[in-house]
Parts: C-alpha cells; sequence; structure tokens
C-alpha cells in the first residue's frame, strides 16, 4: 500500500515486478483521485517488463515523464522518501508503522520522524545491521522486531517510547547498553541471550524496588496528619493513632516533625528517623513511656546518637533520652542545652550527671523521672525554665552550686516537686 502525499488516498503500489520479482524503484506518475504526482516507473528496470497495464489494475494513470530529485523539504513527501528503504504501513492519522527493511545488506537504520511503530519481526535476522537511530515519534517496538540481529552494537532509543515487546532485541549478542528512557514498559524476554540481559533485569529490579518504597513510604506518612512545605517537603503534625504499638518510622520525605506530633503515644517502643528530618519541635516525644529506642539514618546531617541517646549535630543540644533508659546517665561535656522534655517519663533513671558546659534546661526537662532521688546543678546553668523536675516523686534534694537563684530561672522551675533545695553546694 501507498498514500497519496496530497488526499492521503491509500493506493496500490506494484513493489514487485509481476515478472520477474525485482523490486521497483520509484519515479513519478499521479494519483488518479487529485492529480498530485506519485514516484514510479513505467518499465521494470531488470527485465523491462511494461508495468503501466499492472499500474492500470491498481488505478493509476501514468505520463511520459523522466525521474527526478526529490525536493529536500519536510513535508509528506519528504517522510514518505526516508521511508524508502522499509516496507511500511501508512496509518489514517498520518503516522506509519515500518514492517521491513528492503535491503538486507544496511548496516545503519535511520527510522525517520512520523514513524509509531516497529512491527513484529521487522528487522529479525538482519545481519548487517550495526546501528539503529530510532525517531523521537516512535512508541513501541514490537515483539522479535530486531531479534538476532548480531552484529547489532548501538541502538538510540528516544524518551516518546512507551514499550518493547518479547525478545525485541533477543540475541542481539554484541549490543552495548542503551539508555531506556525512565518510563518504557521492557518485556522480561525484550533483551534475552545479549551483554545487557543480567543488567536489564537488576535495573527492572531496580526500579520496582523503588516502586515498592515510594508505596511504603507514602503508607507511612498516612499515620500522621501533615502538612506540604514551600519546599515541598513535609511536616508531620500529629500521629493519627496514639495508641499504635510497637516501631514508628518518620517516612523519609518529613523535614519537620512539629511540637508534641508524637506525644502520650504510650506503645511506642522504637522510633526511626530518616536523613530528611532537619528539625524536631518541643514535646515532640514527651509521655512516650515505653520508648526504648532511636534510630537514625547514618546519613542524618542535622542529629546524631550517642549511647542510645539523641544530639543535635554538633552535640550542644540533648534532644532526647528513650523513657527505657536505666540507672546513671552522664550528660556529654559538649551540651549546652537540654531541651523540652529531653528527660521525660525516664522512670528508671536513678541519677544524672550535668556538667559544666550546660547553660539552659528547657521546659519539663526532667518530668517523671520518678527514680531520681538526687541532682546537682552546675553554677553554669543561667537559665531553667518551668515545671523542670515535675512529678519527680523521689527526688528528695537538689544542690544548686550557685550561691542563690538566678535571675534567669523561672520562679516555677521546681514546681509539683517537693525537693529541698541546697544553694551553694560544692
Amino acid at each position: 500500500m501507498n498514500v497519496c502525499y496530497k488526499c492521503q488516498k491509500k493506493i496500490e503500489q506494484p513493489e514487485f515486478c509481476t515478472e520477474c520479482g525485482s523490486d521497483i524503484p520509484l519515479f513519478r506518475s499521479k494519483c488518479p483521485s487529485c492529480g498530485m504526482e506519485v514516484r514510479w516507473v513505467k518499465f521494470c528496470p531488470k527485465c523491462r517488463n511494461d508495468l503501466r497495464e499492472q499500474a492500470k489494475n491498481d488505478g493509476l494513470t501514468f505520463e511520459e515523464l523522466t525521474p527526478t530529485p526529490a525536493p529536500a523539504v519536510q513535508t509528506d513527501d519528504g517522510i514518505l522518501r526516508a521511508l524508502h528503504p522499509f516496507t511500511h504501513i501508512a496509518n489514517e492519522d498520518g503516522t506509519y508503522i515500518v514492517t521491513g527493511l528492503k535491503n538486507k545488506y544496511t548496516a545503519t537504520v535511520q527510522i525517520p520522524e512520523g514513524v509509531v511503530a516497529i512491527a513484529e519481526n521487522a528487522f529479525a535476522g538482519q545481519a548487517f545491521i550495526q546501528q539503529v537511530h530510532l525517531p523521537s515519534t516512535l512508541i513501541a517496538i514490537e515483539a522479535g522486531a530486531f531479534k538476532g540481529c548480531r552484529n547489532l552494537l548501538e541502538l538510540h532509543l528516544s524518551e516518546s517510547l512507551v514499550a518493547i515487546g518479547s525478545e525485541a532485541f533477543a540475541d542481539c549478542a554484541k549490543l552495548k547498553n542503551p539508555s531506556l528512557p525512565s518510563t518504557v514498559d521492557v518485556s522480561s524476554t525484550a533483551f534475552n541471550n545479549t551483554k545487557w540481559q543480567n543488567e536489564l533485569k537488576a535495573e527492572r529490579e531496580r526500579l520496582e524496588a523503588e516502586r515498592r518504597e515510594k508505596e511504603r513510604q507514602l503508607t507511612l506518612l498516612d499515620q500522621f496528619e501533615h502538612e506540604t512545605l514551600p519546599d515541598g517537603t513535609v511536616k508531620i503534625t500529629k500521629i493519627k493513632n496514639k495508641d499504635v504499638y510497637g516501631d514508628i518510622e518518620i517516612p523519609d520525605c518529613v523535614t519537620v516533625i512539629a511540637a508534641r506530633a508524637l506525644e502520650r503515644c504510650p506503645n511506642i517502643t522504637t522510633v526511626t528517623i530518616p536523613s530528611s528530618v532537619t528539625s524536631i519541635g518541643m514535646f515532640a516525644f514527651v509521655h512516650c513511656e515505653a520508648l526504648e529506642e532511636i534510630r537514625l539514618s547514618p546519613q542524618n546531617r542535622s542529629f546524631k546518637l550517642n549511647d542510645g541517646v539523641l544530639y543535635s549535630a554538633d552535640g550542644k543540644n540533648l534532644v532526647l533520652c528513650p523513657s527505657k533508659k536505666t540507672g546513671c546517665f552522664s550528660i556529654p561535656s559538649t551540651v549546652s542545652v537540654i531541651e523540652h522534655g529531653a528527660f521525660s517519663g525516664c522512670y528508671s533513671i536513678t541519677s544524672i550527671s550535668i556538667p559544666d558546659s550546660v547553660k539552659i534546661i528547657r521546659w519539663a526537662a526532667f518530668v517523671n523521672c520518678k527514680s531520681l532521688t538526687s541532682i546537682t546543678i552546675p553554677s553554669s546553668v543561667t537559665k531553667l525554665e518551668i515545671n523542670a523536675f515535675w512529678s519527680c516523686t523521689s527526688l528528695k534534694d537538689i544542690y544548686c552550686k550557685a550561691p542563690s537563684q538566678p535571675s534567669g530561672w523561672n520562679s516555677n522551675w521546681k514546681a509539683n516537686c517537693s525537693a529541698t533545695v541546697h544553694w551553694g553546694a560544692k
């Protein structure tokens, strides 16, 4: 089949001489419908058979015209000239499907723009093909299209490609790694018996793992009320189910854990914080009495873990001690700020040593440390906020090295705590 360049009327084209079967190069004739010139010949170049009778049977009328080169313009005529090396099918929308190659000795295959598909087995077994260049209009490479092209080295794919069928490039032993468009659907057998097969399998597995991980992250995010920040990252503001048991994993799209986001979750045992988190609001994990472990991504650059306790990356802020920590605990000498609720609900800690580097103790820093019996506050602490020792029921003595209460201490720093304060302690 051929198509008139002007009216797009489909017309039969004698691709082969009926007498000897020879290929027929195209010279000019006219479309019977609109008179537009169509390239043709009058005689078979091999046996000189008169093709006019053949043409009449196909509805074509010939004029006595000599062959002339086709004009070098990007028109439908140009597309058809570019398609001349190929057998093809014309679609009603003006696009084309390539079905084969006329000259089997072709080394470089340049599929022209306008072609949307390469048909099943179109180039199968063509041993001379070394390079294939595909157009930006191509959507599909069908099953077995280049199967057995054993000398095919280079394959240039376009981003428009949607599907590569089964065994499309099977047995192309020399094929170098093509760059697959990210959206293309590739059959699992498309590159069978090629050097690239194992790499393709690994790439497919990687993409599938990425897909599953993305779905998992969305499921994790669904546990929280959240909002999208201007930079496209996420701030979680509240956990939906405070009765959740076991492990809680913060999704890796989250950069901000808001104040009180996970407060009063009594059954959480482990919290996993991804590399993306850069900010944790005050009391984010307050009253999580079952919290045993904090897990932090090694790639996180805003926080660090030391002996299971969460600190700012520079070590200056003690952010959170797991509630289930036991025994004696010494705060590192790098710490200058003990954050809001940092030791909240640490029922089993019996002793906390505060170094001279600490300057600020935030609101409710030691709330519900019920096994704490005494504590010493160094004179370096210039700011002590409200309710610092709330409900520390076993706390009997607080030894303050300052001679009297510093002006920066909140008047209710010892609220709901019956401990005796010893000023000027040595």
